[in-house]
């Protein structure tokens, strides 16, 4: 299953949180009550369509499928994938109609499904051999992928391939097939891709993060730490910055036209870190959490630390905003809401 670093959380459209971890589904309340568990297989999502239904895939050795639940835990439909290939999670496209997967068994199968229905329609992306990362909208409606051989590519609806770029022209083809972050993608269309192509030595990644302006052309390169490689950037509303950690795990706010450092954050009280790649409030707040000692940080636009909260139990996941600007992370033990 093509399953990059990132939350198994979901807010409803009345605010629900949802939580998929392991073989169970929860709903939470606003208030942080249990609602239902559902069991599941292993799986990625949850996503919520508009009218508040939430979909998600599962997967075991020996089947995948795509679920639909109503937000009181109905099952409205379920749907397995005839090949029996592992898919990414569904990705929602405009209008709130169709959903999209890619199955990961071949590569190119283009999967898309309407949300009334468990029909599918399956249509040949030729040329995409391998992708290692879920699709992403871009803003001109069409889907982006990132493949095996580090090509970002970009594809239509229905299918066609219509352009890449190789984003390491001198890496020998499908040399790297670990699983990593989906592209980001500014206001101007710029396209932000986390490359793993290559190993610091045989065990640690080599992980690059390249800009990608809106006429194809990759822009500026910027190296990250290895515990990032499946974590996509945040990208401010604005578009004008962009934030990542750096080799030392701190978290740095980079100048989107050219890659420049405008500041850079550490732990308190540490030369280096291991923070996550953030989570961006309506405020431009960026939210991170150290990995060294599990704790929460918050930090400012000019890059101050506003605060920090210690978090019980592993988290190697970024938080995400809620209700209200709220924040919610979930750790290996508890789910918290931080306001």
């Amino acid at each position: 299953m093509v399953e990059p670093e990132h939350p198994h959380l979901a807010v409803g459209t009345q605010g629900d949180v949802y939580s998929l971890a392991g073989d169970r589904l929860t709903a939470w309340t606003r208030q942080g009550r249990r609602r239902y568990d559902k069991p599941t297989t292993s799986g990625t999502g949850p996503v919520v369509l508009p009218n508040g239904d939430l979909v998600v895939y599962q997967g075991s050795y020996h089947a995948h499928e795509v679920v639909r639940y109503r937000a009181d835990g109905r099952l409205v439909w379920r749907h397995s994938d005839p090949t029996n290939g592992s898919e990414t999670t569904p990705l929602l496209l405009p209008g709130g109609e169709d959903l999209l997967t890619l199955c990961l068994d071949g590569g190119e199968i283009f999967d898309v499904a309407h949300p009334s229905q468990a029909q599918r329609h399956l249509h040949w992306a030729g040329g995409l051999i391998k992708f290692k990362a879920p699709p992403v909208l871009h803003p001109d409606g069409t889907v982006l992928l990132l493949t095996v051989y580090t090509e970002l590519a970009r594809v239509g609806l229905t299918g066609d391939l219509l352009g890449w770029v190789n984003l390491s022209p001198a890496l020998t083809p499908g040399n790297n097939r670990e699983a990593a972050a989906p592209p980001a993608c500014g206001p101007d269309a710029s396209i932000y891709v986390v490359d793993t192509s290559g190993y610091i030595d045989s065990r640690i990644p080599l992980v690059r993060l390249r800009a990608v302006d809106p006429h194809w052309k990759v822009r500026w390169t910027w190296r990250g730490p290895a515990h990032c490689q499946r974590s996509p950037p945040a990208v401010s509303h604005a578009g004008d910055i962009v934030y990542y950690p750096d080799p030392q795990g701190r978290l740095c706010a980079l100048r989107a036209r050219d890659g420049t450092v405008l500041w850079r954050v550490a732990g308190p009280g540490r030369r280096t870190s291991s923070l996550t790649a953030p989570s961006l409030d309506a405020r431009g707040v960026a939210y991170s959490v150290d990995r060294t000692n599990n704790t929460l940080l918050a930090i400012s636009p000019t890059g101050k630390l506003a605060w920090q909260v210690r978090l019980r139990g592993r988290s190697p996941i970024r938080p995400i905003i809620g209700p209200s600007q709220s924040v919610l992370i979930s750790t290996d033990r508890y789910l918290y809401c931080v306001e």
